[in-house]
C-alpha cells in the first residue's frame, strides 16, 4: 500500500466506519485502523449520526444501503454538518446512487462514492480514502452500457421489486401502454438479448441485483 493517507506519526484522525454486514464493517474497519485511523463503528444509520455528533470525524467510509430507515445519503449529511472537514466515501452495491435512491442530494466536497465490485483489494480501499481526500473522483471501471436516465433508473427498481407493468402505471399515473413503450426503451437501453425463451424482465433484474447497471 501507499503512504498516501497514513497518519503521520503522533498524529491520531478519527475513521467512522457504516455497515450494516458485520463482516464487511470489521474488514473496512481492520484496513481503516491499518492506516493510523482511530475507528468507531456503527452499523445503523441513527447509531452513525450520534457518533457523527460526539466524536470529531476526519473520515467517514458509509454503506448506501442500510436497510430500513435512513440509507447513507443521510448519514453523510448528517456527518457533514457535524464535521464539515470530513472526508467521505459512499460504498454501494450499486454503481451508482441514483439507483438506490433517484432523489439523492450528494453532500459537498471530500467526498466519493464506489461500487463494492470494483474493491477488490485493500489498496482500492486507499484509494478510494486518498481521492476522498483530495476531493476528486477516482477511477471508474467502464460496465459496457450506456447510463440509464434516472427515470429509466426508477423503472428497472420497479421492475427488480417484482411489479407488473399494470403496477407500475399506477405508481407512475399514467396509462399501462405507456409504460410497456418505457420498458421496451429501457431493454434496448440495457441491451438485453432477444433470442427466444429469454425473459428481458428477468435478466433486467439480474443486471439491477449484479450492480451491472449505472445511472447518470
Amino acid at each position: 500500500m501507499t503512504n498516501s493517507v497514513h497518519c503521520p506519526d503522533g498524529d491520531s484522525r478519527n475513521a467512522l466506519v457504516v455497515e450494516d454486514d458485520s463482516f464487511s464493517g470489521a474488514l473496512l474497519a481492520s484496513l481503516v485502523s491499518d492506516l493510523g485511523f482511530e475507528v468507531e463503528r456503527a452499523v445503523t444509520a441513527r447509531e452513525a449520526i450520534d457518533i457523527a455528533g460526539e466524536f470529531d470525524v476526519d473520515l467517514a467510509l458509509i454503506d448506501l444501503d442500510l436497510g430500513e430507515g435512513p440509507n447513507g445519503i443521510e448519514v453523510a449529511r448528517a456527518v457533514r454538518d457535524q464535521c464539515p472537514w470530513a472526508a467521505i466515501v459512499i460504498i454501494s452495491v450499486h454503481r451508482s446512487i441514483s439507483m438506490l435512491d433517484p432523489r439523492a442530494d450528494l453532500p459537498d466536497g471530500h467526498f466519493t462514492f464506489v461500487s463494492k465490485s470494483d474493491l477488490r483489494s485493500a489498496h482500492d480501499i486507499e484509494t478510494a480514502i486518498s481521492a476522498a481526500i483530495a476531493d476528486r473522483p477516482p477511477n471508474a471501471a467502464p460496465t459496457g452500457r450506456d447510463d440509464l436516465t434516472a427515470d429509466q433508473a426508477g423503472l428497472l427498481r420497479m421492475i427488480a421489486a417484482g411489479l407488473t407493468n399494470e403496477q407500475i402505471a399506477l405508481e407512475r399515473s399514467c396509462t399501462p401502454r405507456s409504460v410497456e413503450r418505457l420498458v421496451a426503451r429501457l431493454y434496448k437501453a440495457l441491451a438485453l438479448p432477444t433470442a427466444p425463451g429469454m425473459n428481458p424482465r428477468v435478466e433486467a433484474t439480474r443486471l439491477y441485483l449484479g450492480a451491472k447497471v449505472e445511472s447518470r
